[in-house]
């Protein structure tokens, strides 16, 4: 795999099943190991989740009849690439 992430979503009736809010993407490297991947995809969920928060109390992201509405919300602030490592 090249590559992994971190999704935030509406709540749907199955686990990880409702209307995706934003993502972020995480490159993985050929000496990752599981740690290394699960620490940048965690730093990108803390990145991610209060911008998604910001939008919903915002009125910027929205769900009408099972469909995400954006409304003013920046590609920056629904969808996020980590940096390679260094």
């Amino acid at each position: 795999m090249r590559v992994h992430g971190a999704t935030v979503h509406f709540v749907g009736r199955e686990v990880d099943s409702g209307p995706i809010i934003a993502q972020a993407a995480v490159p993985v490297t050929p000496d990752d190991t599981e740690g290394t991947v699960t620490a940048r995809v965690l730093a990108q969920e803390h990145r991610l989740l209060p911008r998604c928060v910001r939008l919903l109390l915002e009125g910027r992201v929205r769900l009408v009849a099972g469909r995400v509405q954006y409304d003013g919300a920046a590609l920056s602030d629904i969808a996020l690439l980590a940096p390679l490592p260094q």
